[in-house]
C-alpha cells in the first residue's frame, strides 16, 4: 500500500474535523447574531404587549438555531445519533395560559413574521384566547392550515382545534379537507370540530367522510353525526349499518338512536341479526329508546339470542315499549339463567298491568336471587291483583331483609285488610330490620285501617324509636289515626331532633285534617332557621287543611325565587287549594315558567285546582313544550283534565300517543276526565 493511500483516511477525518469546526463556528456565530439582535432591540414593550413578545421570541431563536444545526449535521451526515430537537412552538404554547384579548393586536402582528413558527404560534394563540375567536383576520386561517403539517403532532392537533374555534366558512372548508390528512388524529379532531359548528357544510363533510377507508375515522364520524342530531346524516348512516368494521356498525346504531327519526326502525331490524352480539344488543335497546311498536314483534325472538346481553336489552325495550304483544314470551323467559335478564322482565312486566303476569310472578317469588324476589313483590303490588296478598304475606318470612321490605311495600298497595296483622308483627317484631319496620309502618297507612293505630301511635310516641322507623309510624297515623289519639303525638313528634321525623309529623297533620295543628304548622313554616324540606311539609299541610288565613304567608315564599325549590313547591300547591284565584292567579301563572322544574310542575297542578279557564292556553303551552321535562307536561295534561275545557282534547290526544309513559298515562286519564266532564266534549 502507497504512503499516500495510508493517509487517505487520515485526511477524510481532518476534513471532517475541519467541517464540524467550522459548522459549530457557524451555529456560535449565529447565536451571537441572535443574541446581539436580542441586545439591540428597542427598549423592551410593558404589560401584555411584552409578555406576547417574550412569548413568540422563544420561538423565533430557538427555530433558527434548529434550522442553521439541522443543515450542518445534514451536511455531515450524521443521521445515526439525532440532533435533540428543541420545539420552540410546543414551548410557547403550553406558557400562554395566561393571556387575554389584549394581546390579540400584538398576536396579529407576528402573522407577518418572517419565521413560520412564529406565525404558526400566533395563530393558535389567537384563538385559544376567549373572545378573541371573531377577529376576521384570513391570515389565521392560512397560517393554521399551514401549521397542519408541522412535524409535532401536538401543535397540529392545537391548529385543528383552533379552526373549530374560527368556524368561519373557510375554517369549516380547511377543516373539511383535513377529513383526508394523513395523521389520524388530526382527522379525528376536524371530524369532532365539525361536528361542534354543526353547520350544513360541516355536515355534509362529516358524511362524506363516511367513505374513508380507515375504519378509526369512520367511528368517530359516525359518533359525531349522532350527536349533531341532523337529520340529513339518517339515510348515510343507514348505509353505514353494513359497514365490514363491527364497531362502526354498533357505533352506527347508536348515531341512529341520538337521531330519534323512528324512519330507522325498519333499518334497525337487521342488526338484529348482525353476526356480533354487541350491534344486536345495541339495536335491540335503541328499538326501545325509539318507541315504535313496530319492532315488537322482531324483538321477542331477541329474547332467545344466545347472548345474555341481547337478551337483557330485547326485554328492556319490550317493557319500554308497552305493547301486551310482548307479556306472554317476556313470561316465558321469566326463568332466564341470567340474572339481570330475569330482573328486567319482572320490571316490565309489572309495569305492563296484565293479569296473565300474576300466576308467573307470584311463583317468582322463590326464586334464588334476592334482587329477582325484591323486585317481583313491588311488581305484584304494581298489578294490584288480590291473588297475590296471601304470597306476599308469607314473603314477610323471605330470609333477606329487603325482600321482606318489599313485601310489604306491596302489600300496602294491594290494599287488603287481609295484610293487617302480619303487618303490625312486622312493625313490632323487636329483633326486625328497621327498614322492614319502617316499610311495614307505610304499607299500614297505604291500607288505611283504624285498627292499625293501636301499633302505630306507641311508635310515634316512643322517642328514642329509629328515626325512619317513627317517621313512617308519623306518616301512617295521619292516614289511619283517630285525629283525637292522633294530634297529640304528632304535635310532639314535630319538635323531633331529626328532620326526617318532623318533616313528617308535619305531613301526618296535614292528612289527618284537624284544625288544632294549624298554628303550630304555621310556626314551623315561619322559622327561617328549619330545614327547607321541614318548612314544605308545614306548607303542604296547612294546604291540606284549608285555612284561607295562610295566604298571606305562602303567597311570598313562592314568589321569592332565592326560596328552596321544594317549599315554593309546596306552597304553590297549598295555593291551589287554600288560595283566593284573584289574588293567587298571576303568581301561579308566573310559577309556571319557573326555573326549576319542581315549581313549575307544582303550578301547573295547583292552577287545575284553582280552576280558572284562563290557564288553559298557557297550560297547553307547557304540554306541547317537547323540551319540557315529561313531569311537567304530565302534570300540564292532568290539570288540562280538571278544567274540563274542550280546547285541550286535540293536544291531549295527540300527547296520548307520546313516547314518554307518564304523559302519555297523565293525557289519557284526562282525556277520560274530559268525556265525562259535563259539557265538556261529545
Amino acid at each position: 500500500m502507497s504512503k499516500g493511500a495510508e493517509n487517505e483516511p487520515g485526511r477524510g477525518g481532518t476534513l471532517r474535523t475541519w467541517l464540524v469546526v467550522i459548522s459549530a463556528g457557524f451555529v456560535l456565530v449565529t447565536a451571537l447574531t441572535v443574541v446581539g439582535i436580542l441586545l439591540c432591540r428597542p427598549e423592551p414593550r410593558t404589560g401584555i404587549d411584552k409578555e406576547v413578545a417574550d412569548l413568540l421570541d422563544r420561538v423565533r431563536p430557538l427555530s433558527l438555531l434548529e434550522r442553521t444545526v439541522n443543515e450542518v449535521v445534514s451536511w455531515l451526515d450524521f443521521r445515526a445519533d439525532p440532533f435533540p430537537e428543541p420545539d420552540g412552538i410546543r414551548y410557547v404554547l403550553s406558557d400562554a395560559r395566561s393571556l387575554n384579548a389584549d394581546a390579540v393586536p400584538t398576536l396579529l402582528d407576528a402573522l407577518d413574521d418572517p419565521c413560520p413558527e412564529v406565525r404558526a404560534a400566533a395563530a393558535i394563540l389567537v384563538c385559544d384566547i376567549p373572545r378573541a375567536a371573531p377577529v376576521r383576520d384570513p391570515r389565521l386561517v392560512r397560517e393554521l392550515v399551514a401549521a397542519l403539517d408541522y412535524p409535532d403532532d401536538q401543535v397540529r392537533y392545537r391548529a385543528v382545534g383552533a379552526l373549530g374555534t374560527l368556524r368561519r366558512p373557510e375554517a369549516v372548508e380547511a377543516l373539511a379537507d383535513a377529513l383526508h390528512h394523513a395523521d389520524a388524529d388530526v382527522r379525528s379532531r376536524a371530524a369532532g370540530c365539525l361536528g361542534d359548528i354543526g353547520s350544513p357544510r360541516a355536515v355534509l363533510a362529516l358524511i362524506a367522510a363516511l367513505g374513508n377507508s380507515d375504519p378509526r375515522d369512520r367511528r368517530v364520524v359516525v359518533y359525531v353525526l349522532g350527536n349533531v342530531g341532523d337529520l340529513r346524516a339518517l339515510g348515510p348512516l343507514v348505509g353505514a349499518l353494513t359497514d365490514t368494521d363491527d364497531t362502526v356498525r354498533q357505533m352506527t346504531v347508536q348515531a341512529l338512536g341520538k337521531l330519534g327519526d323512528t324512519r330507522a326502525v325498519e333499518p334497525l331490524i337487521g342488526p338484529l341479526k348482525d353476526t356480533e352480539e354487541t350491534v344486536r344488543s345495541e339495536a335491540a335497546q335503541v328499538l326501545g329508546k325509539l318507541g315504535d311498536t313496530r319492532a315488537v314483534l322482531p324483538l321477542i325472538p331477541a329474547l332467545a339470542d344466545p347472548d345474555k346481553g341481547v337478551r337483557y336489552c330485547a326485554a328492556w325495550s319490550l317493557g319500554k315499549l308497552g305493547d301486551t304483544r310482548a307479556v306472554e314470551p317476556l313470561i316465558g323467559v321469566l326463568a332466564d339463567e341470567d340474572v339481570y335478564v330475569r330482573v328486567t322482565v319482572v320490571s316490565a312486566l309489572g309495569d305492563f298491568g296484565d293479569a296473565r303476569a300474576v300466576e308467573p310472578l307470584i311463583a317468582t317469588l322463590a326464586d334464588a336471587d334476592d334482587r329477582v324476589r325484591r323486585l317481583t313483590a313491588g311488581a305484584l303490588g304494581a298489578l294490584g291483583d288480590v291473588r297475590a296478598v296471601e304470597p306476599l304475606i308469607r314473603t314477610l318470612a323471605d330470609e333477606d331483609a329487603v325482600v321482606r321490605a318489599a313485601a310489604a311495600e306491596g302489600l300496602g298497595a294491594l290494599g287488603d285488610a287481609r295484610a293487617v296483622r302480619p303487618l303490625c308483627l312486622r312493625l313490632d317484631a323487636a329483633a326486625e330490620a328497621n327498614t322492614v319496620r319502617a316499610a311495614a309502618a307505610r304499607a299500614l297507612g297505604n291500607v288505611g285501617e283504624t285498627r292499625a293505630q293501636d301499633f302505630l301511635i306507641p311508635i310515634l310516641a316512643e322517642t328514642n324509636e329509629a328515626e325512619e322507623v317513627r317517621a313512617a309510624a308519623a306518616e301512617a297515623v295521619g292516614k289511619v289515626a283517630d285525629p283525637d289519639r292522633a294530634v297529640a303525638p304528632l304535635l310532639a313528634a314535630l319538635a323531633d331532633p331529626r328532620s326526617h321525623v318532623r318533616q313528617a309529623s308535619a305531613s301526618g297533620l296535614g292528612r289527618l285534617g284537624d284544625a288544632r295543628a294549624v298554628d303550630p304548622l304555621v310556626a314551623v313554616l315561619t322559622d327561617a332557621a328549619e330545614f327547607p324540606e321541614v318548612r314544605a311539609a308545614a306548607a303542604w299541610a296547612l294546604g291540606e287543611l284549608g285555612d284561607a288565613r295562610v295566604e298571606t304567608l305562602l303567597l311570598p315564599l313562592l314568589t321569592n325565587v332565592s326560596e328552596d325549590a321544594s317549599l315554593r313547591a309546596a306552597a304553590a300547591l297549598a295555593l291551589g287549594k287554600v288560595g283566593d284565584p284573584g289574588r293567587v292567579f298571576d303568581p301561579l301563572l308566573a310559577a309556571l315558567t319557573d326555573a326549576h322544574y319542581r315549581v313549575r310542575v307544582a303550578a301547573a297542578e295547583a292552577l287545575g285546582e284553582l280552576g280558572d279557564g284562563r290557564a288553559v292556553e298557557p297550560l297547553l303551552a307547557r304540554l306541547a313544550d317537547a323540551e319540557e321535562f315529561d313531569e311537567v307536561r304530565a302534570a300540564a295534561a292532568k290539570a288540562l283534565g280538571e278544567l274540563g275545557d274542550v280546547r285541550a282534547v286535540p293536544a291531549l290526544e295527540r300527547a296520548a300517543g307520546d313516547r314518554p309513559r307518564a304523559v302519555k298515562a297523565a293525557a289519557d286519564a284526562a282525556l277520560r276526565a274530559l268525556r265525562a266532564h259535563p259539557n265538556a266534549c261529545p
